[in-house]
């Protein structure tokens, strides 16, 4: 015979059914994963830099921008959104590509305005803002300096060697670098006149240095054994020897500067991007990039430098995972969401990111 459940018994029933669906309704909800995230793509903004200070939804910089150059949004986060390679690029394409850009012609006198054409892309199709600031660095070839006296800079303060290429910004190279051990490994600078970034390396442990640089660079003799120089031609020509070799890569107050035509190369929209590609087809699965950049609401500054907003981070940031954000202020590690917020043309102010190659 059946059992009678009592009117108590009968409510505790109704209850632990009624928490059941409750529990069925959060883990399979009635919208699936990707309606979900389309939602929150449609209902999420990014702040971006023009007269009127509008907000684009990702929804619309999914299917105008990040798509159209593969890639795509995976996750809503802040303050930059998390894409994914919608087909990730083999590195002899990036550096068969690279090889083919720098093959073009160039101008002996860079361009002081771009075409419609060039400003729709160097703009992101107009999603970041841009301001003419012209100057000719083509006639003047800057010369490397220092690279014969590297025994007295590693006798110089870290805080010292941080402030001497780009005033007192580049002390956050060394914070980024103090929190995150080097020693005995190998690395990969880019874009060094002068070797700050080489000897901050060094003071902090690590056991090899590579610097890409077109100009010859006179290294003093006792540490030829510890650091040498390449062309960019020359990397790129021969980069298999370098896939998965190094441990760590740093870039400081150069990335930004690529693709512009300051230095009479030419113009390449995308100049900054192929770079960081570069640099992660040579950096060992879990190898950091230590990479000092000019931050705030996206822009670009003809034809001097980019400022990196979410907009453009997201696709710079593609293929890593972002571990801190450091500040020549403070030895800890920043959060870097009101910098994002901010007009970044004027200050310029330069922080370092480190990332880890996913």
């Amino acid at each position: 015979m059946p059992r009678l459940y009592s009117a108590r018994e009968r409510n505790l029933l109704i209850i632990v059914s009624l928490l059941y669906l409750v529990a069925l309704w959060y883990d399979f909800p009635p919208t699936s994963g990707i309606s979900k995230l389309k939602e929150r793509l449609r209902n999420s903004k990014i702040r971006r830099r023009n007269i009127y200070q509008e907000d684009v939804t990702l929804e619309e910089l999914e299917n105008n921008l990040y798509s159209k150059n593969g890639y795509e949004v995976v996750q809503v986060t802040a303050p930059v959104p998390t894409l994914r390679f919608v087909q990730e690029p083999t590195c002899e394409k990036v550096f068969m590509d690279w090889i083919e850009v720098s093959n073009r012609s160039g101008n002996e006198v860079p361009p002081r305005r771009l075409t419609a054409e060039q400003q729709f892309e160097v703009t992101m199709n107009n999603y970041s803002s841009l301001i003419y600031n012209y100057r000719n660095s083509a006639a003047k070839k800057q010369k490397p300096a220092k690279w014969d006296i590297i025994s007295e800079l590693m006798t110089w303060k870290s805080e010292i060697l941080g402030a001497l290429s780009y005033s007192f910004d580049g002390v956050s190279l060394h914070h980024a670098m103090k929190e995150h051990e080097l020693n005995e490994k190998n690395g990969l600078i880019v874009g060094s006149l002068i070797p700050w970034v080489e000897v901050l390396s060094l003071k902090h442990g690590a056991a090899n240095i590579l610097t890409i640089e077109y100009n010859q660079l006179n290294i003093e003799q006792k540490f030829r054994d510890r650091m040498s120089s390449i062309s960019p031609a020359d990397f790129a020509s021969n980069y298999e020897k370098y896939l998965n070799t190094f441990d760590f890569a740093a870039a400081f107050s150069s990335i930004e500067q690529l693709g512009l035509g300051q230095f009479g190369e030419p113009i390449d929209a995308i100049g900054d991007l192929r770079e960081i590609l570069k640099i992660r087809c040579t950096l060992k699965p879990g190898g950091l990039l230590f990479l000092g950049l000019p931050f705030g609401l996206d822009a670009v500054v003809f034809n001097l430098h980019r400022v990196y907003g979410p907009i453009r981070l997201a696709m710079l940031m593609t293929g890593f995972e972002w571990v801190a954000t450091y500040s020549s202020e403070t030895n800890s590690a920043i959060e870097l969401d009101k910098v994002l917020r901010e007009d970044g043309t004027e200050t310029k102010n330069q922080y370092t990111l480190v990332l880890r190659k996913v």
